[in-house]
């Protein structure tokens, strides 16, 4: 993947809708929503524009129960999802 996600307002990612396991599929997106994430925050953590330490991450997710599961791994609440 090849993108200058350290210099972007938001990232989008999007799930495979004909996916034979749409949980595996939903793991995989997190797991890449977190990669992301970490790496802006890394990027960006020693310049001087604090705006862009928290990417926002747009997330297709199949199985809307596996959404806690991301918020779970930030540490946030999804109430307010």
């Amino acid at each position: 993947m090849r993108a200058s996600t350290h210099r972007a307002a938001a990232c989008i990612l999007l799930a495979n809708k004909n996916s034979v396991n749409a949980i595996d599929d939903d793991y995989k997106n997190i797991l890449n929503a977190l990669s992301i994430k970490k790496n802006v925050y890394n990027l960006n953590k020693d310049g001087k524009n604090d705006s862009h330490f928290n990417m926002r991450m747009i997330m297709q997710i199949l199985k809307p129960e596996n959404k806690f599961l991301y918020y779970s791994s930030l540490n946030l609440s999804a109430h307010n999802d």
